[in-house]
C-alpha cells in the first residue's frame, strides 16, 4: 500500500510539474509574439522624444527593442548619435540603425530619409551614410558620400572626421 501511495505521489508531481512548464512555456511563448507590447512602448518613446523627455525616451525605446521592434532600435540609433537620454557613441548609434535595417519589413533607410526631409538633421544624414555604407554596392557607396558630405557640413563631428579621413 505504501508504494502504491509513494507511486501516485510521484507521478501526481510528475504531472503536475509537466503541467506547469507547459504553462511557463506557453506564457512565454505570448509574451515574445506580442507585438502591441512593443507597440505601446515604441509610442510611449515617440511621445517621450517630442516632448524631449530624452531619458524616458530611451527606456521605452529599448523595452520595444526588447520585442524586436526594429523602429524602436531605428530611434535608439538616433539617441545615441545625439547622445540623448544615453551617452553619446556614433559606433553604437550605427549599429542599432544597421541592426533595424537589416529587420524584416523595416526600411531604416526611409525611415530616416522622410525623418531628414523635414528636419535636415545631420545625424540623420550621419546614419543614412552609414546605412548605405553597409548596404555595399557601388551606387550606395556613391551616395553615402554624398550623405556623410552632408552630414560634416551640417556640423555632425564624427561625420566631419570621417570626411577628413576617407573623402579627402
Amino acid at each position: 500500500m505504501r508504494n502504491r501511495t509513494l507511486t501516485l505521489v510521484f507521478a501526481a508531481t510528475l504531472i503536475l510539474g509537466v503541467v506547469g512548464c507547459a504553462q511557463t512555456t506557453s506564457a512565454q511563448t505570448i509574451n515574445l509574439h506580442q507585438p502591441e507590447w512593443g507597440d505601446d512602448n515604441y509610442q510611449n518613446g515617440m511621445v517621450a522624444w517630442q516632448r524631449q523627455d530624452y531619458n524616458n525616451a530611451a527606456r521605452f525605446f529599448k523595452d520595444a527593442y526588447t520585442f524586436s521592434d526594429a523602429r524602436a532600435g531605428a530611434m535608439l540609433g538616433v539617441l545615441y548619435v545625439k547622445g540623448a537620454g544615453v551617452f553619446q557613441s556614433a559606433e553604437v548609434a550605427r549599429g542599432y540603425a544597421i541592426a533595424a535595417d537589416q529587420r524584416p519589413k523595416f526600411d531604416a533607410f526611409n525611415f530616416y530619409h522622410d525623418q531628414w526631409q523635414t528636419s535636415q538633421d545631420p545625424d540623420l544624414a550621419y546614419l543614412i551614410a552609414w546605412l548605405l555604407a553597409n548596404r555595399f554596392s557601388g551606387q550606395a557607396k556613391e551616395d553615402y558620400n554624398q550623405w556623410i558630405t552632408e552630414a560634416a557640413q551640417g556640423g555632425q563631428l564624427d561625420a566631419r572626421r570621417e570626411v577628413q579621413i576617407y573623402l579627402n
